[in-house]
């Protein structure tokens, strides 16, 4: 309940991300917080929408610790009771006064047990990781690559196509028993030289 029944308001909602907590040069702290708020009417498409509520908290320098906010987390479900004020500063570019309405925090309470707030972001955490196969999944295939092989080496033919052309012989070196080479021509057979035998003349 707000010190100033006056002045005050409640708000329950889930948080949208995790608590920040700034820290002033006197030790003092600056809590902020947002809530999703869901409005108890519908739009025009029948969807009851969320409201947007940033809140702040102060902890002054004699406060140790920073309380509950400790253990929010994102999505954890509170209610919260405070009052509204109206802070006051420069604006460094104009220099000019400026006025500004903020929501503080008098008290903040969780609204889930701890085992129901693990439960919850343990199935958060397998709804994301189903996401991320799927969307690997759906991913196309890199390209492969495919190493450039050496066209082979055909005979000299300027009208040849691809079909017509001759791959060359293999060339053997010093080899008796190797096949004859691409353009090799046959020596002509050569006569026995033979002596004849006076005797038989």
């Amino acid at each position: 309940m707000s010190a100033n029944p006056s002045n005050n308001f409640n708000v329950i909602g889930r948080l949208a991300a995790d608590p920040k907590i700034f820290s002033n040069p006197d030790g003092s702290r600056n809590i902020q917080i947002t809530l999703y708020a869901t409005n108890n009417f519908a739009n025009r498409n029948g969807v009851y929408e969320d409201s947007i509520v940033p809140l702040t908290q102060f902890y002054s320098a004699s406060k140790e610790g920073n309380g509950i906010y400790t253990h929010l987390k994102e999505g954890d479900q509170v209610a919260v009771n405070g009052y509204i004020h109206q802070d006051q500063f420069i604006d460094k570019t104009t220099g000019a006064k400026r006025y500004e309405l903020n929501l503080s925090i008098d008290s903040i309470q969780p609204l889930e047990t701890k085992s129901a707030a693990d439960a919850r972001r343990a199935r958060k955490q397998v709804i994301e990781a189903n996401k991320a196969q799927a969307a690997a999944q759906q991913a196309p295939a890199p390209a492969q690559q495919f190493a450039a092989q050496e066209a082979p080496q055909y005979a000299v033919n300027p009208f040849a196509g691809p079909s017509q052309q001759v791959a060359p012989q293999p060339q053997y070196v010093n080899d008796p028993y190797a096949q004859p080479q691409a353009g090799f021509v046959a020596p002509a057979p050569v006569a026995p030289q033979v002596e004849i035998d006076p005797r038989f003349i």
